[in-house]
This record gives structure tokens, C-alpha cells and sequence, in this order.
């Protein structure tokens, strides 16, 4: 089970959303939109106990506590990036710094924190 998750979208040269945002096990939300997002400034909500296990399934599934993130040497420039952080009840932390310019064999990291805005913002709106 997770204590809590971090997901943290940064600048790039243009119009990327902006934000973090960080759930805990008890589905407390705490939401910072900054820019080109649809709600500027510091919000909270709460996510229900189904949607909290999504996440942890979503975690467990993906397997990010053993996940290794191993781009490419090539990149492209002036790209967001993607942190997530996970915090275990085992004390446990671990956070990935997904640079999007990044070149990856693979997309599933990009759709695991898709799935995670997902669940978690979806009541945002």
C-alpha cells in the first residue's frame, strides 16, 4: 500500500500544464495548479476509498517500486517533464524524473501517469 503519491508536471517551451498534485491513502487530494491548467492555485478534495485502491492496484500492477527508467541517450529540448513519487508503508520512496524529450523503448511509464491524473483529477473538473 502506498502512504502517498506525488505527480509534478513542469515547464516546457510552450503551453504545458503546469501542476502538482499529491494523494494520500485516505484520499485526502492536495492540488497546486500554476499554469495552462484548467484551475490555477492551491485546491483540495477528497478521492473515494475505490479510488484509492485503483491507485494502489495501478502501482502494484505497474510495478513501479522495481521499475527502472532508462532512456535513451537521445533527446529533444525545451520538453516537460513528469515526477512521480511514491511514498511506501514501508517507508519506502521512490521518484522517477520523466523527462518527455527523453527517447524510451516504451510509452508504458507515460500511460502509468496518465492512469494516475486519471483516477486522481478527474474530480477537478
Amino acid at each position: 500500500m502506498f502512504e502517498y503519491i506525488k505527480l509534478q508536471r513542469t515547464m516546457c517551451f510552450g503551453t504545458c500544464p503546469v501542476y502538482s498534485v499529491a494523494v494520500d491513502n485516505k484520499g485526502n487530494v492536495n492540488y497546486y495548479g500554476e499554469m495552462f491548467v484548467y484551475k490555477i492555485g492551491e485546491h483540495h478534495w477528497k478521492i473515494s476509498k475505490k479510488k484509492v485502491k485503483q491507485l494502489n492496484d495501478l502501482i502494484e500492477e505497474f510495478g513501479f517500486k522495481s521499475f527502472i527508467y532508462e532512456p535513451e541517450n537521445e533527446f529533444i529540448t525545451d520538453q516537460p517533464s513528469c515526477i512521480t513519487t511514491i511514498k511506501y508503508s514501508d517507508g519506502e520512496t521512490k521518484e522517477i524524473d520523466h523527462y518527455y524529450g527523453h527517447v524510451l523503448i516504451d510509452d508504458s511509464l507515460t500511460a502509468f501517469e496518465k492512469k494516475i491524473e486519471r483516477i486522481i483529477i478527474t474530480d477537478l473538473q
